[in-house]
Formats: C-alpha cells, sequence, structure tokens
C-alpha cells in the first residue's frame, strides 16, 4: 500500500489481504432429500425425493485463465534471490475448493513449493518428473494409475449416482484425457521443503481490493515457503495435497511419494556479485 505526500492513502492503490475465502460448497458429490408432511387429504408422508448434485472443480491441471499472475516471471532473469515465489489466481476461492482431507477447511489443497536446478537433477531427492499420457490406447493405464495414487475415486465418489454426474469417478474415462505432470519426490527431501499445515494457511492469502484504474478485484494469492538461491536456476510447483490427509496419508510415510504438479514455472537468479543496478554510475 502506497501513501501520497500528504500522508493519505490514494484510493487506487488499496489493498487488503483476509486469511481464506472458504467457498459454500467443496468440491464433489452431494445428495439433497427431502419430503412433506402434514398437507391434509393426503397421506402422512409423502415419498421421499432425492436429487445428485455434483460441484465440479478443476483437479488435474489448471487452466492458464485461471493464473492472474506469478512473481519472478516464468523464464526470466533477475536479483530474486530475497523475494519468496508467488502465484496469483484469477479465482478467489480457488485454494479451499477441494479438500486435503482434513478436518481444517482453511487449509488450501495445493502448495507452491520451490526446487533448485540441482535438487531436480539430484535423483535421490527428485526420483522423477513424468508425464501421465491420456491417448485413447493408455487410458485404462491412466485410469489404474490415477486411482491407485491418487485416490481419485475414494470418499469424493460414494453413493449411488446416474451416470451423467459420473464426471470426477475414474470408473469413466472422459477423452481426450489430458496429460498430466507428477513428480515422483524422496518423502524425506518432500518434509524438508514442504509447507506444514500452519505455514499453508499463512502462505496462502485472498487478496482484495481497488486497482490504479478504479477497477476492484477479489483473487487468492500462495507464496513459496523458500527463496531461490543466487546464482541457481530454479523451478516452481504448484502440488496437488488433495487427501494427503485423508485417503492419501499413508502414502506419505512411503519412501517415495507421488504428487501432481498442476502448474509450473522457471526462473534464474542473478549471482550475488553480477549485474546491478545499484553499482554502475549513470
Amino acid at each position: 500500500m502506497s501513501e501520497s505526500s500528504n500522508g493519505s492513502t490514494p484510493e487506487g492503490s488499496l489493498m487488503t489481504l483476509v486469511s481464506n475465502n472458504i467457498p459454500a460448497l467443496q468440491a464433489g458429490h452431494y445428495t439433497i432429500s427431502s419430503t412433506l408432511t402434514g398437507i391434509k387429504n393426503v397421506p402422512d408422508t409423502l415419498d421421499e425425493v432425492s436429487v445428485d448434485l455434483y460441484a465440479a472443480r478443476l483437479r488435474l491441471f489448471l487452466a492458464p485463465n485461471e493464473i492472474n499472475t506469478v512473481f519472478p516471471p516464468a523464464n526470466s532473469n533477475g536479483d530474486f534471490n530475497n523475494v519468496l515465489p508467488h502465484i496469483e489466481f484469477n479465482r478467489s476461492t480457488l485454494p479451499w475448493e477441494r479438500s486435503t482431507g482434513s478436518s481444517d477447511k482453511k487449509l488450501p489443497w495445493f502448495a507452491l513449493i520451490l526446487m533448485e536446478e540441482d535438487e531436480l537433477a539430484d535423483t535421490e531427492k527428485v526420483i522423477e518428473v513424468f508425464r501421465k499420457p491420456g491417448s485413447e490406447e493408455t487410458s485404462k493405464d491412466v485410469n489404474k494409475t490415477l486411482r491407485s495414487a491418487f485416490s481419485l475415486d475414494s470418499e469424493f465418489d460414494d453413493g449411488p449416482r446416474s451416470d451423467h454426474v459420473k464426471m470426477d469417478n475414474c470408473n469413466v474415462v472422459l477423452e481426450p484425457f489430458p496429460q498430466v505432470l507428477v513428480i515422483n519426490f524422496n518423502s524425506k527431501y518432500l518434509n524438508s521443503i514442504l509447507p506444514n499445515e500452519e505455514n499453508l494457511k499463512l502462505l496462502c492469502q485472498l487478496k482484495f481490493g481497488t486497482d490504479q484504474q478504479g477497477e476492484k478485484y477479489e483473487r487468492a494469492i500462495m507464496a513459496c515457503n523458500r527463496m531461490p538461491l543466487a546464482g541457481r536456476k530454479a523451478q516452481v510447483h504448484l502440488v496437488s495435497l488433495e487427501q494427503y490427509q485423508g485417503s492419501r496419508k499413508a502414502l506419505f510415510s512411503e519412501k517415495s511419494v507421488e504428487l501432481l504438479s498442476l502448474y509450473n514455472w522457471s526462473f534464474c537468479c542473478l549471482n550475488e556479485d553480477g549485474y546491478h543496478l545499484s553499482g554502475i554510475n549513470l
């Protein structure tokens, strides 16, 4: 927030941060049931009527129009070793639209993690980075892998329903199925770079205010818990933590853990003794 010369704050620069923006309805399958009683000349109780509803949300990747901006900018070079990389989402409820399996609804379902180039190359830390294809001939393998590794058909999809609401059920594969990016981490390394639950809530905020053009905005913002190192290339991944405190919790005790990367970008930091405008006479 900036101030004018007389000490007042111009309306165009107002910005407010709030800890969360939990949607009224998280993604998943819901059933609404109703009965009617107490009407004259009709049976005491009418038959129960049930309706299946499905709240659809993005799950395996983020569409480009979901991202407002990232910092440091993708493929940029600069003096970034004193900042926390962060990402800003156009939809203000996005980080809370799915569940980690925790009873704490304020916990975002993804985290932003930073990895240096040498860490990515170290197979003792990052075992493998690969894509799961979604072509017709491999859709059965994708279906089986996603069901076992990411529990996509557990807890969210319990209960009977009709075919037209099985959008998120891995028994039905919609074509074309987009490729998903998967990172296989050494669990010990992952735990060293992944923020804990309390920090994760602090790193994700709702940002709203009025921009310089007088337009009101409301967006979610998430930051890393690590700063990049000078003279290194860094890669930032938005990884899904869906059900990591629920049906996937046991997997985090294994020697390796596979996480979906929903979005990623990279940038380079200048050397500490590199090119700085502050050291040049203009």
